[in-house]
């Protein structure tokens, strides 16, 4: 992962914290943000914003499961 500093991250208009480190998934095909949220009020499937060098990005919290194949179904050698 890459150190990302000072990007905000924002819950219904309001500032509620900002991404710590970001990389690709490249067995989801999405970029991956790490925040840890401050507020309450934010669970698993909660619409975030994100701001990227000055442009707001929309993004979901994903919660602490696995992003993909929590089974390993999928990995071969």
């Amino acid at each position: 992962m890459t150190r990302t500093p000072c990007r905000p991250v924002s819950l219904g208009g309001r500032l509620v914290d900002e991404v710590t480190s970001t990389a690709f998934g490249h067995r989801i095909g999405k970029p991956v943000a790490m925040v840890i949220l401050s507020c309450a009020g934010a669970p698993p499937g909660t619409e975030v914003e994100g701001e990227v060098f000055g442009r707001r990005i929309p993004a979901r919290v994903h919660g602490d499961a696995p992003l993909y194949d929590p089974a390993n179904e999928r990995m071969r050698a």
